[in-house]
């Protein structure tokens, strides 16, 4: 009797067990990651742009300082163009297999 309402009790239908993910599928969940990583890397980006053009205008004519300030500005623009050039890779990639994000 006992199993009898315990199995009656776990016997439910997989569509009726909620999920606490809001996602459909493993292909959302991905491109979902991806989106907040690219986000994320392009915040970085800017903000080293920022910490560049900071170190660059207190480097009061240190050539040292102005190079190392430069270096840091070019190095964060080609990360941006990378995280950019990603961002049209991966919304080409979405469109075409149609998936719905």
């Amino acid at each position: 009797m006992f199993n009898l309402l315990i199995s009656s009790a776990f016997a439910a239908d997989e569509n009726d067990i909620p999920t606490p993910l809001p996602f459909d599928n493993i292909e959302s969940l991905i491109w979902t990651i991806v989106n907040y990583l690219l986000y994320i890397a392009g915040i970085v980006a800017v903000v080293f742009i920022i910490l560049g053009g900071y170190q660059y205008m207190s480097s009061q004519g240190n050539e040292e300082a102005s190079k190392k300030a430069q270096k840091t500005i070019t190095y964060a623009v080609i990360g941006l163009v990378i995280v950019l050039a990603a961002y049209a890779i991966k919304t080409t990639i979405v469109q075409r297999l149609g998936i719905n994000i």
